[in-house]
């Protein structure tokens, strides 16, 4: 434990210190390569995504981050996942009646959401609170629906125990959808 949290906290200050001294005084561009999102998020003025040696994405880390053009690039950036739930796997009778109007369209395969983009709510998709992983600032709720798995971030620590059962729901704006190719359809 204490090694990688020393490692963690080591990383933070050299790239700190990489993106505010080094690199606006030496004036150099540098193409750094990682499999590790968060580096690649912190230290990017642009990322490449790739997979399989095939560009994904190319972008700015924010551009990426809210504006995936691909399941693929959802999932990749964002620290947990985007939850990408296909649509024939959830009970869409249970969602608001204006996200259940934008889902109507044939080409949609899977709905995506960001996790800090749910919430707690009265109604909407049941869920059962499967892990409940605190960290100070945030809670990062597992949950499960029909057997599938999402996660919730939710910057507060609400009373809610293993087991609970209740319902989630989000805003149409913070809804992303698929289509059959994992592709990202544009509204």
């Amino acid at each position: 434990f204490f090694f990688s949290s020393r490692r963690r906290h080591t990383r933070y200050g050299t790239v700190t210190g990489v993106q505010t001294c080094a690199l606006p005084i030496l004036g150099l561009t540098v193409v750094y390569v990682t499999h590790d999102q968060v580096e690649a998020m912190s230290m990017a003025d642009q990322i490449i995504l790739l997979r399989l040696g095939e560009i994904v994405q190319v972008g700015a880390p924010e551009e990426i981050y809210n504006s995936p053009n691909s399941v693929f690039s959802a999932q990749f950036i964002g620290l947990p996942p985007m939850n990408v739930l296909n649509l024939n796997d959830i009970d869409t009778s249970t969602l608001d009646s204006k996200i259940k109007s934008a889902l109507e369209s044939s080409s949609i395969k899977n709905i995506g959401v960001r996790p800090e983009h749910l919430m707690f709510s009265k109604k909407g998709l049941p869920a059962t609170v499967k892990s409940i992983d605190y960290f100070g600032g945030e809670t990062v709720f597992k949950l499960t629906h029909q057997e599938k798995d999402f996660f919730l971030r939710e910057p507060r620590q609400p009373k809610i125990q293993l087991g609970d059962e209740l319902c989630v729901s989000w805003n149409l704006d913070d809804m992303y959808l698929f289509d059959k190719n994992d592709q990202r359809l544009k509204s």
